[in-house]
């Protein structure tokens, strides 16, 4: 097993939802050209340089079982011990992940709880998929 940390934030938006969650699936697929790739990714020579990277290392790894890429350090696999993490974004580093010492469900209880909440009152409203914020 391996594990990777993407840090580049999406342009959608203006970027304001950062690095979020499936943030790299145009760089691991290769549509960072296509027009929602430029929505979700941005462009440029650093996108298209950070596609070219992890569309190798992914290729490598089906192809293997190991991640590697030209401009990225020995990707080794990850240990507890370690922690081994790949950073993929503005800069490409391996790093020994450090253990977080309060878990996001305490450092933000109030708003999980506030989600919580608003999530079960559409699924018990019948508003399991909101057409617009209004159905919140």
């Amino acid at each position: 097993m391996h594990s990777y940390l993407f840090t580049r934030p999406s342009a959608l938006l203006g970027g304001a939802l950062g690095a979020c969650h499936a943030a790299e699936i145009p760089f691991v697929f290769g549509n960072v050209r296509s027009a929602a790739g430029r929505a979700f990714a941005g462009g440029g020579p650093d996108v298209e340089r950070l596609e070219a990277r992890i569309v190798e290392a992914w290729s490598g790894f089906a192809r293997s079982g190991a991640p590697g890429a030209s401009g990225l350090p020995d990707w080794p696999p990850y240990t507890l011990e370690r922690r081994e993490t790949m950073t993929l974004g503005a800069t490409c580093a391996l790093e020994l992940a450090k253990i977080a010492r309060v878990s996001i469900f305490e450092r933000h209880a109030e708003r999980l709880t506030e989600v919580s909440f608003n999530n079960q009152f559409r699924h018990h409203s019948g508003f399991h998929y909101p057409r617009s914020y209004d159905t919140i």
